[in-house]
């Protein structure tokens, strides 16, 4: 979700990559303070071991690097506990988002006004075009999911997460130098990013099939991709769930169908993975429509990788197993070593919006590293409550935690239940012993003043505990008001603890 055009190169696969910075952070420990070298060499031991120390170490070239791996795999003393806590990171800048628990890490890839698409340069990612729609990555104990061919055999037009127009977008014409650089673009929207509270957040995008020029193109022909498709998506990271809403879906215009993608997960040889629900049994199903509440996908591992998943409104969704073939040398057109023809199975799920969706919606929630059994108990007394999945919000309260989670989407903010918010904003508010953490951002990046969220009807006196600098607080006729400045926060989430 980080490397770019660098997912099309054969010799640098994710797991490549990673020893690459691994050994770049190895050579910092030096340069750090104490404390910082401590926690390195905390995640170093863990990474190398779970990658296998001896496979690691056989493809360190640095001798220095070497010598102090060996050293920091053989001290008993290094402390690994924090080396993989649970976190939620949004990156606003980047239009990224990491959420990381003590069983899997999911990551979340999207584009703006500020960040393109993808990256497509010298006939490399040819196929890349929606990598940044939105798309979701899911890490657990299936340790090769995204490394072994998975770039060069999945369907680029169902990727999991997304919400597209099913159709290839033209790579333009070859340059001067026989190189195709098209495809990739930036959106007219900005409305991209989250907030967070602890371990636990929330990320939306605005989607506007509109493709603005990036500046990267040495051709002279713009992209083209569908001008009149919108959508809202949001995605609500709790601790064993990821709640999933999409809304205000509409496209015009075009044969092809718009698609959101549950699932797109590579299986394991032969796609022997047994696919359960209550509305049937499968392993590698043929394409069918059903109407699930819950579905469970067994992993590749024998434990650590099953995924289970809830279908609040019960909607139809397509289900599919296929073995399909690719190449490197279809995804990237400069590669001058033979690449064999490699064949990998997968399931997929997806949404089927139509070729003319109005207002069209989704709605599902991810279980990482449940059982089928913990998969139907959930379906049946889930912690999560959808409270509104609309064009003009999406919110969702995870009873488990005391969080609600909202993204307000219209210029003018909104109203859920006893809270409202006068400007786009990304919300949270979660309730401990009485007292309330607040957390807004301005994922536009636009609001160069204050943001105002007015708390009714909530048990607080409007006391402040603790607030970031630029927020205050004031009670009026039983309500309190925050306001957040904005101003030069960048997507920064801004927190307060009242009661």
């Amino acid at each position: 979700m980080l490397r770019g055009r660098a997912i099309s190169r054969p010799d640098l696969t994710d797991r490549a990559a990673g020893q690459q910075i691994i050994e770049m952070i190895v050579q910092t420990i030096d340069i750090v303070s104490p404390e910082t070298a401590a926690q390195i060499r905390g995640a170093v031991k863990t990474w190398v071991s779970q990658s296998g120390e001896e496979q690691f170490l056989a493809g360190v070239k640095d001798i220095s690097v070497f010598s102090s791996l060996k050293e920091i795999m053989a001290d008993d003393t290094i402390d690994t506990s924090s080396a993989e806590a649970a976190m939620h990171q949004v990156y606003p800048y980047m239009d990224r988002t990491i959420h990381r628990t003590t069983d899997y890490l999911f990551g979340i890839s999207m584009y703006s006004s500020r960040i393109s698409n993808c990256e497509i340069m010298n006939d490399e990612n040819l196929k890349g075009w929606f990598t940044g729609f939105g798309m979701t990555y899911l890490y657990n104990d299936d340790k090769q999911q995204y490394t072994d061919h998975f770039w060069d055999t999945v369907d680029p037009l169902k990727l999991p997460g997304t919400t597209i127009v099913a159709e290839e977008i033209d790579n333009g014409e070859a340059d001067s130098s026989g190189f195709h650089q098209g495809g990739d673009f930036l959106s007219p929207e900005n409305w991209v990013g989250g907030t967070s509270i602890g371990t636990t957040g929330v990320s939306g995008m605005k989607v506007n099939g509109t493709a603005v020029s990036n500046g990267d193109q040495s051709n002279a022909s713009p992209t083209v991709y569908a001008d009149s498709f919108r959508a809202e998506k949001s995605y609500f990271m709790f601790d064993d769930e990821i709640v999933c809403l999409g809304a205000g879906i509409q496209n015009s215009g075009s044969d092809a169908p718009v698609i959101t993608t549950v699932e797109n997960r590579k299986l394991s040889s032969g796609g022997s993975n047994q696919i359960s629900s209550d509305a049937g049994e499968w392993i590698m199903p043929e394409e069918q429509i059903i109407s699930p509440q819950w579905l469970h996908l067994r992993g590749n591992t024998e434990t650590g990788s099953d995924i289970g998943y809830y279908f609040p409104e019960k909607q139809n969704v397509h289900i599919m197993g296929s073995t399909r073939t690719g190449s490197y040398h279809q995804i990237k057109g400069d590669l001058k070593t033979e690449e064999e023809t490699a064949e990998r199975s997968y399931f997929t799920c997806w949404f089927d919006h139509g070729a003319a969706p109005e207002n069209d919606t989704y709605s599902y929630v991810l279980l990482p590293d449940m059982t089928s059994e913990e998969t139907k108990a959930y379906s049946q007394s889930p912690d999560v409550e959808i409270l509104e999945n609309s064009e003009k919000l999406q919110a969702v309260n995870d009873h488990s935690t005391n969080t609600l989670a909202v993204n307000f989407w219209d210029e003018a903010g909104g109203q859920i239940g006893q809270i409202s918010c006068d400007s786009q904003a990304s919300v949270m508010v979660q309730e401990n012993n009485g007292a309330f953490t607040i957390a807004l951002s301005d994922p536009t990046m636009l609001n160069t003043g204050t943001i105002c969220l007015k708390l009714q009807e909530l048990p607080i006196s409007g006391k402040l505990i603790e607030a970031d600098d630029g927020i205050t607080i004031r009670t009026e006729n039983g309500s309190v008001y925050l306001e957040f400045n904005v101003n030069g926060m960048c997507g920064k989430t801004m927190r307060a603890v009242i009661q």
